[in-house]
């Protein structure tokens, strides 16, 4: 086919598309359609010249041949008399429509509702938005962004200070940072039952390399070890992460729960009122949470009876066994907030078992929150390890807080 021949195509379906816009047109109108038509004589032959042609033409030129009418402007009349629903107008003759100017005549003034009070916003609320307006650095709480790779040391001066860095410690602080903590979790959630290094070294090798976090043999080796230390520490009671089986705990427990205008001033006095000053800054009193709260906790187990929030982190709290216990570790917990964090999932948790065991107490079966400084486990007895009981008191009055009247009374 020639470039004659494609170019004929060409006009011919242009005009098929412009005779599917004209059908479009005339069969869509409501109730009228009014159609311009200039009788510009016997219309081109071939496709060649389909271009000139313009689709109303074409209707008419094909409605006139199958009445057996002469083509042209003669026979509109008739045409139009034959097929019905259609009406002729003559050519416009020297009348002129002008603009008029519209007659304007008084009408009373309503009076306008007033617009409906705007509902306050809703938001997304977690403790990683919450803390971003206190004085700590944390970015999400979510595996361990809100973990720092900065040295931040915590000297008492009551307490005597230890001279001398370990060297285990010291062998891990070219690793830091939350990419690093984040692979940290992914292979404490990973991990099979035991060792993890060497046996589960493509563990390690990939959680590492997918954040971008260097994984030659020495950093694989130091980390592996790290991570059995801490599966094989006492955490306190006899409890172990290697001993949890997988059906007596819940891998990063995800809530969200709705709050109502829940001013952070009241969730402060409710702390202060029941022995806890410290847990909600004070820097937050002007916040009101309203919509939805949401969080992730790393690890929620069953053990001796009741059910445990754990978190791990993986700061870099310095380079000596001291400042991963006592004083140090309250002040480090406290610099980032962290009681915060640990009372929100606990009430979460509650939340939880309440609406899913029968005969739940609180008193009886919620546990403690612990914060696993995966760092300094196993290194002494107690290292890395902050354990608090919540009073229960405390507990369901922070539920109730969040819960609004109308939970409450239900």
């Amino acid at each position: 086919m020639d470039f004659i021949e494609h170019r004929g195509r060409h006009f011919r379906e242009e005009l098929e598309e412009r005779l599917r816009l004209l059908y479009v047109a005339l069969t869509r109108a409501v109730h009228a359609v009014h159609v311009y038509w200039v009788d510009r004589g016997p219309l081109p032959g071939g496709d060649a010249q389909a271009w000139e042609w313009a689709a109303i033409d074409l209707l008419i030129q094909q409605a006139q041949k199958r009445l057996d009418l002469i083509e042209g402007e003669a026979s509109l009349e008739v045409m139009t008399e034959a097929l019905g629903g259609m009406r002729l107008s003559a050519p416009f003759a020297d009348s002129f429509t002008r603009y008029q100017t519209p007659i304007e005549t008084a009408s009373p003034r309503a009076t306008q509702t007033p617009l409906p009070r705007s509902r306050p916003f809703q938001w997304l609320h977690s403790f990683s938005g919450l803390t971003r307006y206190a004085a700590a650095a944390v970015v999400d709480d979510r595996g361990a962004a809100d973990e720092t790779g900065m040295e931040e040391p915590a000297v008492i001066a009551d307490e005597p200070v230890e001279a001398a860095d370990d060297s285990r410690l010291l062998s891990l602080y070219p690793l830091r940072g939350p990419r690093f903590g984040d692979a940290v979790h992914q292979v404490l959630e990973l991990a099979k039952p035991g060792p993890v290094w060497p046996e589960q070294r493509q563990l390690l090798h990939s959680q590492l390399t997918a954040q971008a976090v260097t994984a030659n043999s020495e950093a694989l080796e130091r980390v592996g070890k790290m991570i059995d230390r801490a599966r094989q520490a006492d955490l306190g009671d006899g409890l172990r992460l290697i001993d949890v089986s997988a059906e007596h705990r819940i891998v990063e427990f995800e809530f969200q729960f709705p709050v109502q205008q829940v001013p952070l001033i009241r969730l402060r006095q409710l702390c202060i009122a029941h022995g806890r000053p410290d847990a909600v800054p004070a820097s937050l009193d002007a916040m009101t949470l309203n919509g939805m709260l949401t969080g992730f906790a790393d690890l929620i187990l069953a053990w001796d009876g009741r059910f445990h929030v754990l978190d791990y982190k993986t700061n870099w709290l310095g380079a000596r066994l001291h400042d991963y216990q006592g004083n140090s570790l309250d002040a480090a917990m406290a610099e980032h907030h962290y009681p915060l964090q640990a009372l929100l999932y606990t009430v979460a948790l509650h939340r939880y078992l309440r609406q899913r065991l029968d005969g739940y107490t609180a008193e009886h079966q919620l546990g403690d929150s612990w914060y696993l400084f995966v760092r300094a486990l196993g290194l002494a007895p107690g290292l890395g390890v902050w354990r608090h009981r919540w009073p229960v008191a405390l507990i369901e009055a922070l539920d109730d807080a969040f819960a609004g009247a109308q939970e409450v009374a239900a």
